[in-house]
This record gives structure tokens, C-alpha cells and sequence, in this order.
């Protein structure tokens, strides 16, 4: 929770400094490349965490537990993945919506 406080405050001054940038041509762009560089920094400390509990969740598990634990992240695993793929189909479609075609566009332009 702490970590993704921290990373909330982070992103939020990226947009700040994001805002400058790209209203100022010729900004320097070291300022943002610095609080990007924070930012993952931060998630891959927040990824570690987050393994480490699992590793001492799975540890304190039976094998029949595992089992059943195992199961239950490939059914919301993909649950996930159908409802991303949905909601990536919808904004493709509103982002479209109206526009003429363009057969040599890339996707979604």
C-alpha cells in the first residue's frame, strides 16, 4: 500500500512535468526520464513483494491446496485476458467510430 502511494504521488508529478515537456518545445526531458526511472523502480519493488508473498503463501499451502490454488489463477487468469481483449475491442471501435477508412493506416489510426 505504501509502495503504491508512492508510486500515485510519483506518477502524478510525471504528468506535471509531462505537461511542461510537451508544451515547450526544446524542454529538457532529463527531469521526466528521472521520475520514469523511479517509477520502475518502484514496480519492480512492489513485483518482488508481491512474489515474496506468494512464496510464503505457497510454502504454508498442502499439496491439494496448491492444487486448487493453481486452478483458481488460470480461471481468473483468463478471465482477465477476456475482459482486456472486450474492453481493447470497445475502445478500437469508439476510437474508429465515425472516422473514414484508411486501408494504408496502421491499426487503430
Amino acid at each position: 500500500a505504501k509502495l503504491d502511494e508512492v508510486i500515485n504521488k510519483a506518477a502524478l508529478e510525471q504528468a506535471e512535468i509531462a505537461k511542461k515537456v510537451l508544451s515547450e518545445p526544446g524542454a529538457n526531458t532529463d527531469e521526466i526520464m528521472k521520475v520514469i526511472e523511479r517509477i520502475g523502480q518502484l514496480r519492480t519493488e512492489q513485483a518482488k513483494l508481491a512474489t515474496q508473498r506468494l512464496v510464503v503463501i505457497r510454502d504454508n499451502l498442502t499439496a491439494e491446496q496448491r492444487k486448487k490454488a493453481s486452478e483458481l489463477i488460470g480461471v481468473e487468469g483468463k478471465r482477465r485476458g477476456e475482459e482486456r481483449a472486450a474492453r481493447l475491442e470497445r475502445e478500437e471501435k469508439e476510437r474508429n467510430a465515425g472516422q473514414p477508412a484508411r486501408p494504408n493506416a496502421p491499426k487503430g489510426w
